[in-house]
């Protein structure tokens, strides 16, 4: 038997840090082959190689504003916005090809209107926080220890300066990873010790996630943030801003020792993080099964 033609793929915002890892992904995946790259009219990336976009060489693929000609059984991959999402999806159905929708923040309506296209083409619309681009900064490692002391807040500057050592940049929709090494107190030590405080960020990187439209921040300790706080009137005030005021989904007590020594074993410290949710309703957190792709 002959092995099946790979899948053909179109990818929207392929000159964006999600789109461009889409292609390098893509183009790696010997079933899939990217026919097709989608950019907003007037987008400065418009007529490039999407390959060389996103860092490789040519596929012969040009970023594009109008939908390529490509086969029903084609399948749009798209994590953009809501508008043009929809726009995408509505003519990948009369196209017919499938699509895969990372997108998030539509209004019911379109949400509704997204979901009645899976009536028509084979679609699926990937829950919030589920896939996304996402960069680890290793705090511990930016000070050369294992893990960071309890009392140790994380600052801005901290930040940058992992960024400048990682060679990275956190943008729109990214998710950001810390790690503190905190995992390692559990592990080692015990579970009242990892429980009692924790390293972590200060509320001053509220404004400098925000000022970067971070999607979401995960850690490896219980909380996101340093604990005790500092602050009488505040317990937790990173939480009362990324969540009460942003709107930031967190996640916490990941465990990201083996993602750590990867990162610094091959200096690649953007991953593809998989975390889909249980939609529970009227809940406020979930387990979850995170995996991240290199």
């Amino acid at each position: 038997m002959s092995p099946a033609a790979p899948v053909g793929v179109v990818i929207a915002g392929a000159a964006g840090r999600m789109g461009r890892m889409l292609v390098s992904l893509a183009r790696a995946n010997p079933a899939l082959r990217v026919v097709g790259a989608l950019e907003a009219a007037g987008h400065p990336g418009l007529g490039a190689d999407a390959g060389r976009t996103a860092g490789g060489g040519d596929l012969g693929v040009p970023i594009a504003a109008e939908m390529p000609e490509a086969p029903a059984g084609t399948v749009l991959i798209d994590f953009t916005a809501p508008g043009p999402t929809l726009d995408h999806v509505r003519a990948a159905a009369d196209l017919g090809w499938g699509a895969v929708v990372g997108t998030t923040g539509f209004t019911r309506e379109e949400e509704h209107a997204i979901d009645s296209l899976g009536d028509r083409i084979p679609l699926l619309r990937a829950a919030n926080m589920s896939v996304g681009v996402t960069v680890l900064l290793d705090v511990a490692r930016l000070h050369g220890v294992d893990c960071l002391p309890a009392d140790h807040g994380i600052g801005p500057d901290e930040l940058d300066a992992a960024c400048t050592r990682q060679g990275v940049e956190v943008g729109a929709g990214d998710i950001v990873l810390l790690r503190t090494g905190w995992t390692r107190v559990f592990r080692d030590r015990s579970a009242a010790e990892f429980m009692r405080s924790e390293p972590g960020l200060t509320v001053d990187c509220c404004r400098w996630l925000h000022e970067r439209d971070v999607a979401a921040v995960a850690a490896d300790n219980w909380g996101v943030e340093v604990y005790p706080s500092g602050d009488p009137d505040a317990r937790m005030p990173v939480h009362y801003v990324l969540i009460r005021d942003m709107g930031m989904t967190l996640g916490e007590m990941f465990d990201l020792e083996a993602l750590a020594e990867d990162c610094a074993a091959d200096g690649v410290y953007e991953v593809l993080l998989c975390a889909p949710v249980l939609k529970v309703a009227y809940a406020v957190g979930t387990p979850l099964n995170p995996l991240a792709v290199k």
